[in-house]
C-alpha cells in the first residue's frame, strides 16, 4: 500500500476518535486484534464527516467522481495530488464511508495502526493535559496601580479572560467568522 494512504489514514483514525468518541481517544491500538475497532472508528468518524458535508451541501461522491475524470490528478502531474491513487481512496472511501465489501482492500489496517502507533509514541500524556493552564504573561503595575511591564515566556504570551468577561457581541463576531456551526459539533 502506499505510503500517503497509511498516513491519510492514520490521520483520519485520529480524528474519527476525536470527532466521535472525545472522551475514549485511544494512542495505541493493537496490530492483529485491534483492526475491526479501527475500521469501526474510521467508518463512525467518515459518518460524521458525511453529515457536516451534507450541512454545507456538498456532494462527496460527484467530488470524488469529478477527481476521478481528472487526468491530470490521476496522471500524477499535479503536484497537489502526487503520490495519492484516486483509485485506492476511492475503494477505501467504498470501503469505510459506504460500508461496501471490496475484493482487494486498499488499506491495510495493520500498516495504519503502526503508523498511527508510530505517530503517536511522542505525544505527551492525555490525562496530564486535560485542565492544564498553559502560562501566561504578568502584568507588573506601578505604585499607581498602572501597567510597568509584561513578563512572559517567549511564544507563551497569554492573557485570561473569563466567557463572561467577553461581550456577548464580540463572542457572537468571533462564532460568525471562525465556524459558524460551533455550537452545532464537537470541535472538528
Amino acid at each position: 500500500m502506499e505510503t500517503i494512504l497509511v498516513k491519510i489514514f492514520a490521520t483520519a483514525l485520529a480524528l474519527s476518535q476525536v470527532a466521535t468518541t472525545p472522551d475514549a481517544v485511544k494512542t495505541q491500538f493493537d496490530r492483529v486484534r485491534d483492526q475491526e475497532q479501527v475500521a469501526q472508528l474510521l467508518h463512525a468518524g467518515c459518518t460524521h464527516m458525511r453529515k457536516a458535508f451534507d450541512i454545507e451541501d456538498i456532494n462527496l461522491e460527484e467530488l470524488i467522481a469529478t477527481a476521478l475524470d481528472d487526468p491530470e490528478a490521476v496522471a500524477g502531474d499535479n503536484k497537489a495530488f502526487r503520490g495519492i491513487n484516486f483509485a485506492d481512496l476511492q475503494t477505501a472511501y467504498r470501503v469505510f464511508c459506504k460500508n461496501e465489501n471490496v475484493a482487494v482492500p486498499a488499506v491495510d489496517l495493520g500498516d495504519v495502526i503502526d503508523f498511527y502507533n508510530k505517530a503517536a509514541t511522542d505525544l505527551p500524556d492525555h490525562t496530564k493535559l486535560k485542565g492544564l493552564k498553559l502560562p501566561g504573561a504578568s502584568v507588573v503595575l506601578d505604585r499607581k496601580g498602572e501597567r510597568f511591564a509584561e513578563v512572559f515566556e517567549e511564544n507563551q504570551r497569554r492573557v485570561w479572560v473569563a466567557l463572561a468577561d467577553i461581550p456577548e457581541h464580540v463572542q457572537k463576531a468571533f462564532i460568525a467568522a471562525e465556524d459558524k456551526r460551533f455550537y452545532q459539533h464537537k470541535g472538528i
